[in-house]
């Protein structure tokens, strides 16, 4: 695919975007298996000790993926306004299988990791913080305890059966930071979005440095609200940003040296959203579409099946051997999410949609 039309204008991001199929499926999936492949360090008792290096390794795989959530997001909402469907298609995408992995994860894979370890199933059912709380003190998504009972213990990360799903509350508030834009009619504001980007990295900026009180949370929010909503400035500024190689080598390498800021997202952060599409909108072929989407599933189940892998006194190797094979364990669980829970799911918010009234003959009606 060139990156000029037949006029030799160059291109830009949207009208490349807009062209067509893209590799972004493939990415998604990309991005999955490499949490599980960096999962594997802490879970195995492995640090990285040079800082920049860890900055990069640990945090870019989460970060681009609200960076592609802040575009999609946004295209979505500006694609069909209206919010119960808005409402409606995140809800769906989310929910169910992160439920079932509550359920799944509770019920099914940390009984057997007792089962394999030699310890006592029957005492993940007892106490105040046995499976059955670890279920419902989660099912908000808002994410308030890690263990069942004390498990998982005597492994190198003891106390957290899924420590990926810490992100999952943050996503939705960015689902309803995008619907509050779209109900305020700011949501196609180029300059609002651009300023609510300056503003998020402002705020990265003071927390790098201290300055704003609050701890964690501040921190968390004021990062993921720059990937966010850098994603989301990529989308409104699409038509204006050219679709570049050199672009994007430039962006590399400015995402190389980021790590040495006190916060790289400072300035990997706009980098992070234009390397990731120039390069889904490289993939044109066919074989980076998957027609089944495994990223939610092995993102969900990843951390439980490693935990359980060592429960079961898988030795503690080197870590990016562990990672592959943690991904193998983990792709049987991540498929049958998606067959039986996430695809099915998505069938049933589309056959909604079809026999709801379309809100906008509504609108149109009301306004006879």
């Amino acid at each position: 695919m060139g990156s000029r039309t037949a006029g030799g204008k160059p291109l830009s991001v949207g009208e490349v975007f807009d062209r067509g199929p893209n590799g972004l499926g493939a990415m998604r999936l990309v991005l999955a298996a490499s949490v599980i492949m960096w999962h594997s360090f802490p879970l195995t008792g492995t640090t990285i000790e040079w800082r920049p290096l860890e900055q990069l390794v640990s945090s870019f795989r989460v970060d681009t993926f609200f960076a592609i959530t802040g575009f999609l997001v946004l295209r979505s909402w500006e694609r069909r306004p209206h919010i119960r469907n808005y409402v409606r298609g995140r809800l769906f995408r989310i929910l169910p299988a992160f439920w079932v992995n509550l359920v799944v994860t509770a019920l099914l894979i940390a009984p057997i990791a007792m089962m394999l370890s030699g310890g006592s199933v029957s005492a993940l059912f007892e106490g105040p913080d046995n499976a059955f709380a670890y279920i419902g003190k989660n099912a908000s998504t808002w994410i308030l305890g890690f263990d069942i009972a004390g498990t998982p213990a005597g492994v190198p990360y003891p106390g957290v059966w899924n420590g990926s799903l810490w992100m999952i509350p943050w996503e939705m508030l960015g689902y309803l930071g995008i619907l509050i834009l779209g109900v305020l009619g700011l949501s196609g504001k180029r300059r609002v979005i651009l300023g609510l980007a300056l503003a998020a990295w402002l705020a990265v900026l003071a927390n790098a440095f201290g300055v704003l009180p609050g701890g964690w949370y501040s921190e968390t929010a004021s990062r993921f609200g720059l990937m966010l909503l850098s994603g989301s400035t990529l989308y409104v500024y699409r038509y204006k940003i050219r679709y570049s190689g050199n672009i994007a080598l430039i962006a590399l390498g400015l995402f190389a040296v980021s790590g040495f800021l006190p916060d790289y997202r400072l300035l990997a952060a706009p980098m992070l959203a234009y390397l990731i599409f120039w390069a889904a909108l490289k993939l044109t072929s066919p074989k980076f579409r998957p027609k089944n989407d495994l990223s939610f599933g092995i993102f969900l189940y990843g951390f439980p099946v490693q935990q359980t892998l060592l429960l079961a006194g898988w030795p503690v190797m080197n870590p990016l051997l562990f990672g592959l094979a943690g991904l193998a364990c983990t792709i049987p669980f991540a498929a049958a999410s998606w067959f039986f829970i996430e695809k099915p799911a998505g069938a049933l918010k589309r056959l909604i949609e079809k026999r709801a009234p379309d809100p906008r003959a509504y609108s149109a009606a009301s306004r006879d």
